[in-house]
């Protein structure tokens, strides 16, 4: 393999890697967002659901006194 010269294609070959690590990184942010997103929704669809099941319970124990 010949060593890059400092011309103007080896300069141009540089920016494309910059240009490419750069994307890169950009989209590894985007995947790390959109998981972090993911699990802020999956948390707050388990709080919303204990919330559900408790007020249920609360309401199916007061139909059960109030049968009695």
């Amino acid at each position: 393999m010949y060593p890059l010269r400092n011309t103007k294609s080896s300069t141009q070959g540089d920016r494309c890697v910059k240009v490419l690590l750069d994307a890169e990184r950009r989209g590894n942010d985007r995947i790390k967002e959109a998981q972090t997103y993911r699990v802020k929704i999956i948390k707050q669809a388990k709080i919303d659901a204990e919330i559900e099941k408790n007020a249920f319970q609360k309401v199916s124990f007061f139909l059960f006194i109030v049968y009695l």
